[in-house]
């Protein structure tokens, strides 16, 4: 697992954060969220990667966790976005504050 941050070079902006949880080919991608968020499938239908192209929610990040069907994986993506989601790149609710969310 890893992550890939884009930073636009001149106002030094993230322009897309990539979590990878597998090296596989994609079969197919799933938009989430509004060209913000997208999941990547291999053809076994086990999520590699998501993508996020702006900020999102951390119950936004929490529900594209949803889309990986093995439990222990989505466990394994969840805190690898947890400790290393950039915090320019989440949007905290107020919800998000004060029950703790996602993190």
């Amino acid at each position: 697992m890893k992550v890939s941050i884009e930073v636009e070079p001149i106002r030094s902006e993230i322009k897309a954060v990539l979590f990878h949880f597998a090296e596989s080919s994609t079969s197919t991608v799933k938009e989430l969220l509004d060209d913000r968020l997208f999941a990547y499938f291999d053809s076994n239908k086990q999520m590699i990667c998501i993508e996020m192209l702006a900020p999102c929610t951390l119950a936004e990040l929490e529900a594209a966790c949803l889309n990986e069907p093995n439990l222990e994986q989505r466990q394994r993506i969840k805190n690898l976005m947890h400790n290393t989601v950039p915090s320019q790149f989440v949007n905290c609710t107020t919800a998000d504050f004060f029950f703790g969310g996602f993190f």
